[in-house]
């Protein structure tokens, strides 16, 4: 238990360095609140549940680990380690909400493709947000597979949708209330990988 305690409070003061960070950037992925919310669920669990309790160490320590691998890297790496951040990310926004569903299905014929760092995480956390507190059984999934020479990378949620306006909006400029952004990860795609979002709601 003492060492669990110990271990919660080095997470916390990583979570101070990043957001004293000079990157906006990274420190744009530091969302106090459910950072903090998950700590107090460690904290509250330590005398519980210790499965729970080292499942969400785990979780924060790579989440947090990839975001200071921000600053020493160039930024693109292995769709491996983006979802090595989503399954950490998963388990930590689950503990907060555990009425959200969040849902993988990776083909075990893909191609060990680069993408920019952030770039599926980011779309996770904009579908909770605009799922969680409005719609009765949030669900959100993740695909990636390989078709015809390319590799697809695809998230979807039952959330209320977007007009095309909305859109094309959004890929053309940042928006503040949508975290890390759908305008950020395009841009990312574009410059990085020759790609870009395509969004479609119904």
């Amino acid at each position: 238990l003492a060492k669990n305690k110990r271990l919660t409070e080095s997470l916390k003061q990583k979570v101070f360095d990043i957001q004293n960070n000079e990157s906006t950037f990274i420190a744009s992925h530091i969302n106090p609140t459910y950072i903090y919310d998950t700590l107090n669920i460690i904290k509250n669990s330590i005398e519980k549940d210790q499965d729970q309790v080292d499942i969400l160490i785990q979780s924060m320590s790579k989440y947090l680990r990839h975001t200071f691998d921000y600053a020493t890297t160039n930024n693109i790496y292995s769709y491996k380690d983006e979802l090595e951040l989503c399954y950490a990310y998963k388990n930590m926004i689950t503990a907060k909400y555990p009425f959200i569903k969040i849902n993988f299905d990776v083909s075990d014929f893909v191609p060990n493709t680069r993408i920019p760092m952030f770039s599926i995480m980011s779309l996770i956390e904009n579908s909770v947000n605009l799922t969680v507190k409005k719609v009765l059984h949030p669900e959100i999934d993740v695909k990636i597979y390989s078709e015809h020479d390319s590799v697809t990378f695809s998230v979807t949620d039952n959330g209320i949708g977007m007009s095309k306006d909305e859109i094309e909006y959004c890929l053309e400029h940042p928006l503040e209330n949508l975290a890390y952004g759908i305008y950020q990860t395009n841009q990312l795609l574009i410059d990085k990988c020759n790609s870009k979002l395509q969004i479609n709601s119904v």
